[in-house]
């Protein structure tokens, strides 16, 4: 056999290969009857139940359960920001924080507010989220339930998900 025709053979045969993984990647991505297509895009990286609100004197706080949190989303990656319901920025009195709250109810790292909340570095900020922590927003104002229908966002950097202070 000459070597035009073993190449000629040779590109049928990965042409054949490349033609049915197609097919194989194209059978196995699309939705079949019954089946619910997923958004494109990997999912949020953290989600964040209803509020649960208590208060004493002028001082409100805000707990957000964890519904769903990635694996790799690390303290460090966030940061927090207060939206109005029209959705201008809030710019929370001197005082107010956010806490992350560990399963023994002990703060496992504190983020300032002012305009965007950063992350305080006495903390460590390689610690992973979990579904057993709570953000609690510690809100001080004259007015402690001002908050309710405001919007806390939590930016995941990337990403971002915000949940409705009720």
């Amino acid at each position: 056999m000459d070597g035009t025709r073993r190449v000629a053979i040779l590109s049928f045969a990965v042409g054949v290969t490349l033609a049915v993984t197609i097919l194989v990647l194209n059978v196995a991505a699309t939705p079949q009857s019954g089946q619910v297509e997923n958004p494109i895009g990997p999912p949020p990286p953290l989600a964040l139940g209803n509020s649960i609100d208590a208060v004493s004197g002028s001082q409100s706080w805000y707990n957000f359960s964890v519904e769903e949190v990635s694996p790799s989303l690390s303290l460090g990656r966030l940061s927090f920001d207060l939206r109005s319901s029209n959705g201008s920025a809030l710019s929370p009195p001197p005082g107010s924080r956010v806490d992350l709250i560990a399963p023994d109810r002990t703060v496992e790292a504190m983020f300032s507010l002012g305009g965007v909340g950063t992350y305080d570095p006495g903390y460590d900020g390689n610690t992973r989220l979990t579904t057993a922590n709570v953000i609690s927003l510690s809100y001080i104002g004259s007015d402690p339930m001002s908050l309710q229908g405001d919007t806390l966002i939590v930016w995941t950097l990337p990403g971002a998900c915000s949940a409705e202070i009720t």
